[in-house]
């Protein structure tokens, strides 16, 4: 009975002495990057057939990725921009009617091999152990198989060139200069995988604002998300960043170019380009769909969806702002000297409006005088008319007058109701 129990025991451990030298000759072949490789978190890499010496060019075999909540979809179809969901067709109004709560938010990708939202059940039957072996070695130890056929099959290799903030700089901060935000590297590195989610800082020097007549350089902040890792890898290389410089480049050119640079920066109110700002939605993110010029979008061009930005960086030259300065001291002593005008034209006005007040007054009473005359006459207007002889002559004498004569011979006496 122990002898039993100790044979038992004794394959068990031979069993997984087997399977933890088979789990580190994997891992080792792995790292050889050949017929197994490792791949990184929020990475994917390129399976391509017929790759040249040094590993680059060739023929889409398949992506191996490794982005949490992500896969790659194979077929064609539409992908979602806010959430990255797939769909093999979307319906005709969301597409085309802008009353649609979802118009404008789908992207056709019509080669397929998309990175889109969603897992995939890697359930395999039995009679399929190879491939439950592979998926258990990818989901436990990390380890993706590549092909036997190497190197027929193999990783592909391509050039990047990285732009990074320089340390200490927080993107979230507004800044002004340029040359202490980012740095880059003037040779590109080769690499074998491409990352799913980057951030990039794009400097950008001359941007011409209103009509020209001045230039700020600007750094924008963008936050990237790769869709379709063939088009960037494959058929630009790392030509593609190149081509979002430009396309993001135009963008600014254009949203300056409807301000004056004092404007710009004298009320960041009106033009708001920071994070949480509407800067991204309304200048960036049609760049996903369309850019200027070109037959598409960023998604359908590069591959590259930008998934938030803003302006980061504004520098301007020490002279333009001096210029701006002395011209807001002079606007502001130009309204003091408006304001003591206004308060003295004022008071003029006031008192103009006061005597004029007072004549309509004076009027009102010799009208409410003539129509008591009136009545009081029973419209005679002999009666009237004597009446305002008396008037003009007693403002003459300075005194009162009881009897008005006129020609030297005849006396008139006003009487107060018509006999």
């Amino acid at each position: 009975m122990l002898v039993n129990i100790f044979v038992i025991l004794s394959a068990l451990f031979f069993i997984a002495t087997l399977m933890y030298a088979a789990i580190q000759l994997a891992y080792r072949i792995a790292l050889t990057n050949k017929w197994a490789t490792v791949v990184k978190q929020n990475t994917a890499k390129i399976v391509v057939a017929g790759a040249d010496k040094d590993g680059k060019g060739g023929t889409l075999v398949r992506v191996i990725e490794n982005v949490r909540g992500y896969y790659w979809e194979r077929k064609p179809g539409y992908i979602h921009l806010s959430t990255g969901e797939f769909a093999e067709t979307v319906s005709d109004e969301a597409l085309t009617d802008p009353a649609h709560p979802e118009y404008g938010q789908w992207v056709h990708i019509p080669t397929g091999g998309a990175m889109v939202k969603g897992k995939v059940d890697y359930r395999y039957p039995l009679w399929r152990p190879h491939r439950i072996i592979r998926e258990m070695l990818r989901r436990r130890y990390g380890i993706s198989w590549v092909s036997i056929l190497y190197p027929l099959r193999s990783i592909l290799m391509f050039d990047i060139t990285r732009v990074r903030l320089a340390q200490a700089v927080d993107p979230n901060k507004l800044t002004n200069s340029l040359a202490d935000w980012s740095t880059g590297e003037k040779t590109p590195d080769t690499v074998d995988h491409i990352r799913m989610f980057f951030p990039r800082p794009i400097p950008l020097e001359g941007i011409e604002f209103g009509k020209g007549r001045f230039q700020a350089n600007l750094g924008v902040y963008i936050l990237c998300r790769v869709v379709v890792p063939e088009i960037p890898t494959l058929r630009y290389d790392r030509d593609f960043f190149s081509m979002l410089q430009e396309a993001v480049a135009a963008c600014v050119q254009h949203f300056a170019r409807d301000i004056e640079l004092e404007n710009f920066l004298s009320d960041k109110h009106t033009h708001p380009v920071g994070p949480g700002s509407g800067f991204f939605e309304q200048h960036l993110a049609p760049l996903n769909q369309k850019v200027p010029g070109k037959s598409g979008g960023l998604i359908n061009l590069i591959g590259i969806q930008i998934t938030d930005g803003w302006i980061s960086v504004i520098e301007v030259n020490p002279g333009t702002l001096a210029l701006f300065q002395a011209k807001q001291t002079a606007i502001l002593k130009g309204d003091a000297a408006i304001a003591a005008a206004d308060r003295t034209a004022t008071a003029t006005i006031t008192e103009a409006s006061g005597t004029a007040q007072a004549i309509k007054l004076l009027a009102e009473a010799h009208q409410k005088n003539l129509q008591a005359l009136i009545d009081a006459a029973n419209g005679d207007p002999q009666i009237v008319t004597a009446r305002l002889a008396v008037d003009e002559a007693e403002k003459a004498a300075g005194g009162s007058l009881s009897t008005y004569v006129k020609g030297g011979s005849t006396g008139v006496i006003i009487p107060t109701q018509k006999p």
